[in-house]
């Protein structure tokens, strides 16, 4: 309930042991009590104990089986680093591309000269030095007209 200040007012069903029936909170501060409360994204809020737990011996006794899930592909050196791909393996990861598109609603696949979609990933460096040099030779080089 809202008081005439502007903060809000929570009555509790049951008093506390020390005889604390209602608290007075700010907006701010109840906005911080109840997003405490949300979980996070991808947490299992059903837990499981007895014959249904995950590790349960007697699980697959009461549990009906999965139907039989294919293979994972090989991945080799030269598809280690892609995972722009549907078959990952990593369900929820985004490639960079995705990321950055998704965080500053730039899409990396446009050619900044000409408009026009189709750009592709040719390299990934991770050597600082040469990374230093590349930028520093596009800060260098004139502004197209």
């Amino acid at each position: 309930m809202r008081t005439d200040d502007g903060k809000y007012k929570i009555v509790f069903k049951r008093a506390w042991d020390d005889g604390t029936a209602a608290i007075v909170v700010s907006g701010a501060e109840l906005m911080a009590r109840l997003a405490v409360l949300v979980p996070p994204p991808r947490f299992h809020t059903t837990r499981y104990f007895g014959c249904f737990a995950p590790r349960s011996k007697l699980r697959r006794l009461v549990v009906p089986l999965s139907p039989e899930a294919p293979a994972p592909k090989e991945r080799n050196a030269a598809n280690a680093m892609d995972c722009d791909r549907s078959d990952c393996g990593h369900r929820y990861r985004l490639s960079w591309a995705q990321a950055l598109s998704k965080v500053f609603e730039v899409d990396l696949a446009i050619c900044p000269r000409c408009h026009q979609k189709g750009m592709q990933q040719i390299a990934v460096i991770h050597d600082a030095r040469v990374l230093r040099a590349m930028l520093a030779s596009i800060e260098r080089a004139p502004a197209p007209a």
